[in-house]
């Protein structure tokens, strides 16, 4: 569909371009600003759907291991070809595409990032490990260029953020399936095949940043489907009887964080249904989990999880460790399994003390662009306010959850590829609007006319 034709939604012509940094054709009436350029149910949709969950389920089976626990040969060798069958897929994909709507990658992007995997490489060649990490430096330097700034963004500005939620709930529902299935017997601190019970509060996490984002864009519409609703309500129920059983602190902190940003994020009256709505779902969880045992995961949750002398779980003698002993280039990727047995449990301190100095400085500015190309995105909350809160909730439970754990890594796992895909969406958006040489007049008669076409098809 192309700008000037008659879609049967809106049965008027459609006559103006979108405003710079806009990816979708024509927001339907009360779709709740969805991108709808292509059909959900064409081929590129699935096949899109497909390769986003292949390689970000591949990436998140290191979800199986732990500090504790190693992954087995065979899980290794299931993850590396998952997550190249997903590139693969993910490139077919973009280059079946009529005209990808993103040709380059964003020049900033691009370069923090070179600096960055160079950073790695130095530090790989001082501490003479390059060998036994040349395939992860060539996907750090060219694999996530390509697959996650390139093929995700054009993913991305194709079909919306939305499908990247969907994503990630498929690929973590089927990694908890399958875990299910080996242990069906789940409890509080349930573990399974995961590598430990804390891993299980991400995996819960993915599915309630799914649900919230659909139960968002269903709150937008003049007319939300209550079948649906009610899918998703449960879908969110489940999400957070995973995080309470799991008593991971941070994953319950970053679902609060995300569930209120996205309320605080409605109009008002699509504010109160929110709040309606989560009254309900929560007079059911009681209902259906505490039937027997009103509290229980409550109680344990609050006891185990914020007990007085839980605090920071030894965390603090593993970042003292960081700072021990710091180094330009870092003291090698093994620092922290050779000296304390555990991760680093901080994504900046695990890169300050493997990698050094300039790499840590490189991920605080990879972290503080990410708040500025997002920051530019504000001007979608009246155009599309769900292409502008699905990234918002994803880059903030990212860093969030890198405040604790080791998120970073450099093949990654799913959480920390789909911010990546965001980052890279996010990044040539920020980049679009410059790109023709408008002016800043010229960009505010565009926006007039896009709105006027818009309003003129809602009537």
């Amino acid at each position: 569909m192309t700008f000037g034709q008659v879609t049967p939604s809106s049965k008027s012509v459609i006559s103006a371009d979108p405003p710079p940094g806009i990816p979708y054709k024509v927001v339907p009436p009360g779709d709740g600003g969805l991108p709808v350029a292509t059909s959900r149910a064409g081929l590129h949709y699935v096949m899109a759907l497909v390769s986003l969950t292949v390689l970000l389920g591949s990436a998140s089976i290191l979800f199986y291991s732990s500090g504790y626990k190693d992954l087995s040969p065979e899980l290794h060798a299931l993850r590396f070809s998952g997550v190249g069958l997903g590139s693969v897929m993910m490139l077919l994909v973009t280059l079946s595409l009529p005209k990808p709507p993103c040709r380059r990658i964003a020049p900033w992007l691009l370069v923090i990032w070179s600096l960055f995997s160079a950073s790695f490489v130095i530090s790989s060649y001082v501490h003479a490990t390059v060998g036994t990490e040349a395939f992860d430096l060539l996907w750090m330097a060219g694999g996530i260029p390509l697959v996650c700034f390139y093929c995700g963004s054009n993913i991305i500005e194709r079909f919306g953020f939305s499908i990247l939620l969907e994503a990630l709930a498929i690929s973590n529902g089927i990694l908890l399936l399958i875990s299910l299935i080996d242990d069906p017997n789940f409890h509080y601190r349930y573990m399974g095949l995961f590598g430990d019970p804390n891993q299980l509060g991400p995996v819960g996490l993915m599915l309630l940043l799914w649900a919230v984002g659909a139960l968002y864009g269903l709150l937008l519409r003049s007319r939300p489907a209550p079948a649906r609703m009610v899918v998703l309500v449960i879908v969110f129920l489940l999400s957070l009887l995973l995080i309470f059983a799991s008593s991971h602190r941070t994953s319950m902190v970053a679902a609060v964080s995300c569930t209120g940003l996205a309320a605080l994020s409605l109009r008002r009256r699509a504010r109160f249904r929110a709040v309606a709505l989560l009254g309900i779902a929560v007079v059911l969880g009681v209902l259906i989990f505490g039937a027997d045992k009103p509290s229980s995961y409550v109680e344990d949750f609050l006891a185990k999880g914020f007990g007085a002398d839980r605090g920071f779980l030894g965390r603090e003698a593993i970042w003292r460790l960081a700072v021990s002993d710091p180094k330009f280039f870092g003291n090698g990727r093994e620092y922290f399994l050779e000296n304390a047995k555990l991760g680093a449990h901080n994504s900046f301190l695990h890169v300050f003390g493997t990698r050094g100095y300039l790499a840590c400085g490189l991920f605080v500015l990879l972290c503080g662009y990410s708040v500025r190309v997002l920051f530019i995105q504000r001007r979608l909350r009246k155009h599309s306010p769900a292409e502008y809160v699905m990234p918002m909730m994803l880059l903030l439970t990212y860093w969030e959850l890198s405040l604790t754990e080791g998120m970073f890594s450099i093949l990654g796992n799913g959480i920390q590829l789909a911010f990546l895909i965001a980052l890279g969406a996010l990044a040539h958006r920020a980049s679009v609007r410059n790109r023709d040489g408008q002016s800043s007049a010229g960009r505010k008669a565009v926006r007039s006319a896009y709105r006027l076409s818009t309003l003129r098809a809602a009537g």
